[in-house]
């Protein structure tokens, strides 16, 4: 039975396809001729119309004529008015046999080509369809295919789950092709709302949202459930206020009959489609703007007046802000993409300037690590002296050089000489210089270099004079960063300002 229905419906849907095609190629065939005999009608009217119209005032003083005819006639009897009926026409048909053959004709083709189209539009709007009956063999339905049928049963048990009622009549379809207008098919959403009525489930008029064809919940009506769907693309606009917001997935609504037991609140329903594995997702798309830093760049300068591996920034940098325009793709909140359409300059970035030295060891050296017999100022950077020789307490031996953020400078010979000292003294009495050096200058004078972060010499090694033996730091006792100076003649601290 199955076979012969397979073969059954593939005869009738082929023959409704042949019909189909038949009627557009007529339309085909008849549209040229509808065009010509607009263009002989066009001619005749264009180049006949005298001759015509003189035929048309022939023709009506024929109904003159014969109206005066029948007035005579009435004067002699009915037998004479019933002769006139005859004979007039009779005359009229011999006389104008052509006029009467051309309206006959036209009016024929006019009947024929109203009826094939009556025909064509009739067939067109009639399919093949299966019948659908219930327990009792009683046709309640047709559907274009077995296909829609199983798929309103399972729309319906969709309904149906978690209400503890189950779907026990199940229509069958008839294997006989039936034809009937295509407007009287069963779509399976009207096969679903029937069969639910078959249950024992209480029902209501409500509108079902359904995502990707996956029952998610129903509420009252339509526009309950358009509400919850736009709050939902609303909150994820609410950031991109410039852009649309879609769904990213098939979101569509169903209106038909529910289970009571299913309908949600409009808070449920939008927890349910924003919450779990298989939520709805929000695609954001359209056009925004933010500002973006714009990095300052790096200007070096040389300055020859500085040692090798001196480094000072002489003008801070600042980034600069920019107003930016793009083209930009969200989808629950990850950007997908972003083209830039167009850059506004807000504010100008400010170039760091950074100045390095250049002047190398033979520019200062006085050869072989000789003295000079004079003394150079022992830091790059400042000449700030934060507590002089002796101090508060006249007992402070050297000077303390100072500025902010001054770590890492570089610490430079005060003149050639000897390194005697140069080490971290942690756990002996001369802790509390941290990490120093000592040069013996010969002549009975040396110069210490206490608190350095880094020791760029070692013991016995000879310096030239301005070479940079170590870098300022904050070791031993110190509460900043900065470099203790001391000058010594013959053992004893002497104030390092006499030789500046």
């Amino acid at each position: 039975m199955s076979e012969w229905y397979r073969i059954s419906y593939y005869t009738g849907v082929q023959t409704l396809r042949l019909v189909h095609r038949f009627g557009r190629l007529l339309t085909l065939l008849f549209s040229p001729l509808w065009v010509l005999l607009r263009r002989i009608s066009a001619f005749l009217t264009a180049h006949r119309g005298r001759t015509l119209r003189a035929k048309l005032r022939t023709f009506g003083g024929y109904f003159v004529q014969a109206a005066r005819r029948m007035r005579d006639a009435a004067k002699g009897g009915p037998l004479c008015v019933l002769r006139q009926l005859v004979q007039l026409p009779m005359q009229a048909l011999s006389r104008y046999r052509h006029i009467v053959t051309g309206v006959a004709t036209v009016a024929f083709v006019a009947v024929a080509v109203f009826v094939l189209q009556a025909t064509l539009r009739y067939w067109s709007e009639i399919s093949f369809a299966l019948a659908l009956t219930d327990a009792d063999g009683d046709v309640w339905g047709y559907v274009s295919e077995e296909a829609e049928l199983y798929a309103g049963i399972a729309m319906a048990n969709e309904r149906l789950e978690s209400t503890n009622v189950t779907l026990e009549a199940v229509a069958t379809p008839d294997v006989s092709l039936h034809m009937i207008p295509q407007a009287s098919l069963l779509t399976k959403e009207a096969i679903c709302d029937r069969l639910l009525g078959t249950t024992a489930a209480v029902l209501a008029d409500a509108c079902g949202v359904y995502v990707d064809g996956i029952f998610r919940g129903a509420v009252t009506n339509r526009s309950q459930a358009q509400r919850v769907l736009q709050n939902i693309l609303e909150e994820n606009r609410a950031e991109h206020p410039d852009t649309q917001a879609s769904f990213f997935e098939d979101v569509q609504l169903v209106d038909g009959r529910y289970p009571i037991a299913r309908l949600l609140s409009d808070e449920t329903l939008a927890e349910s489609l924003k919450t779990g594995d298989s939520h709805v997702r929000v695609l954001i798309s359209g056009t925004e703007q933010y500002e973006m830093e714009v990095p300052f760049t790096i200007e070096r300068v040389a300055d020859a007046s500085k040692n090798e591996g001196y480094e000072r920034v002489r003008v801070k940098g600042v980034n600069g802000v920019s107003r930016v325009t793009a083209e930009v793709t969200y989808l629950d909140g990850q950007q997908l993409s972003g083209t830039i359409v167009s850059t506004e300059v807000i504010r100008e970035p400010i170039t760091q300037v950074v100045a390095y030295g250049t002047k190398t060891k033979d520019q200062y050296s006085s050869g072989g690590g000789n003295a000079t017999g004079r003394f150079v100022w022992p830091v790059e950077t400042t000449r700030f002296v934060s507590q002089y020789f002796g101090g508060h307490s006249g007992k402070h031996g050297g000077l303390d050089i100072w500025s902010r953020d001054m770590t890492g400078e570089g610490i430079l010979a005060a003149d050639g000489g000897t390194v005697v000292i140069a080490e971290d003294p942690k756990g002996t009495s001369y802790w509390s210089y941290g990490k120093y050096i000592v040069i013996d200058h010969g002549g009975g004078y040396q110069t210490l270099y206490a608190h350095c972060n880094e020791l760029f010499v070692k013991a016995g090694e000879k310096v030239t004079q301005g070479q940079r033996i170590a870098a300022v730091g904050n070791t031993g006792r110190s509460t900043a960063p900065h470099l203790h100076f001391e000058i010594r003649y013959n053992g004893r601290t002497v104030n390092p300002m006499k030789f500046f």
